[in-house]
């Protein structure tokens, strides 16, 4: 108990640090350029511009209150508006979002070539105007004339273009996964098992869409009067987001699936005869929260619980004067994905 106590208290400890220095160091971006984030950039895109910002002007020593940023989100990415210390404008810059970290890093970038520019141009040197200089009198009738010397303009220092990220890294677009799957299927099957693969594209900032097949091995049903085996495959459909910050992301995804359910008597009481094997049609809509950690390059590790409605199945019973149910599956039943993402693309 008390190695736990003191491990508890250093992780205390150092995250203090951590959490002290990351304000300290936000604190101290904000005084040098006031940054004006609209209501419309979403708030984990947000964090990462005021981080890296803040990241970019750490080790910038310039006087307090020299520029200012407003960032608003616009159709194609971002906009970017420049202002001096007296809310002078000075440039507008465009940037595309293909991930949040890539447009945050070239925020801060132009954020970084801006202050650097407008410092140099309050450093430079100032030409001031010679005093009067007296030449010396030639004669006695030429009184002593006085010229000034006219001052040279100060030099001109022109904003320099934010420098890009060379070869900047493509956002992922293109993921296979492979799952474990299983549900509850009906009160006489308690837990179905099966296999699940996905392949999905990103379509959006944080949307993906993508396609699936879900394969459930023969399960076998047993019943006093027969006992049936059972097996169902299908295709499905998929459209989700994904939100995260470093290893970590969550989201949720809305799914449309069709299975084509395969049965067949295994054993009937000796009084009744078995049917032929029967296959059918239905179809399902998936409600699925997912999970994500990245545990090495391109590999993720899924974890996806979903509320599952099946439409069209059918229960299978037995005919002895009076109906048992042999297997009846549940219209809403809850699922469980496990597995893994490999990104591809």
């Amino acid at each position: 108990m008390g190695n736990r106590g003191v491990s508890g208290a250093r992780w205390r400890a150092w995250s203090s640090v951590v959490l002290l220095w990351c304000t300290c160091a936000l604190a101290a971006a904000q005084a040098k350029v006031a940054l004006e984030i609209e209501p419309n950039v979403p708030a984990s895109l947000a964090q990462r511009l005021e981080s890296a910002i803040a990241g970019q002007l750490a080790d910038l020593a310039v006087r307090e209150g020299l520029c200012a940023v407003r960032v608003t989100q616009i159709d194609v990415g971002l906009k970017l508006e420049l202002f001096d210390r007296e809310r002078r404008a000075r440039g507008v810059r465009s940037l595309s979002v293909r991930s949040e970290e890539l447009a945050a890093s070239e925020a801060g970038s132009v954020v970084r070539a801006f202050v650097l520019a407008l410092r140099d141009e309050e450093l430079a040197p100032e030409v001031h105007a010679d005093p009067v200089l007296e030449l010396p009198v030639t004669s006695a009738e030429e009184p002593a004339v006085a010229t000034a010397v006219t001052p040279a303009p100060a030099p001109v220092v022109a904003v320099a273009p934010p420098s890009s990220p060379s070869k900047p890294v493509e956002p992922t677009r293109l993921w296979l996964t492979a799952l474990y799957t299983g549900e509850a299927y009906a009160p006489q099957l308690a837990w179905q098992s099966g296999v699940r693969a996905e392949l999905a594209m990103r379509v959006g900032l944080g949307v993906h869409a993508g396609v699936g097949y879900a394969y459930h091995p023969p399960a076998t049903v047993s019943h006093p009067l027969a006992s049936i085996r059972v097996r169902d495959h299908g295709p499905s459909a998929l459209l989700g987001m994904l939100r995260g910050a470093g290893p970590f992301s969550a989201g949720g995804e809305l799914a449309f699936g069709l299975t084509d359910t395969r049965r067949q008597t295994s054993r009937v009481n000796g009084a009744f005869s078995g049917i032929d094997p029967s296959s059918h049609w239905s179809w399902q809509l998936a409600v699925r929260a997912r999970a994500r950690m990245r545990v090495v390059e391109r590999l993720w590790l899924d974890l996806a619980p979903a509320l599952e409605l099946a439409f069209g199945q059918r229960a299978a019973t037995v005919d002895s004067g009076a109906q048992f149910t042999v297997l009846s599956p549940r219209t809403a039943r809850f699922r469980l994905d496990v597995g893994a993402s490999f990104e591809l693309l």
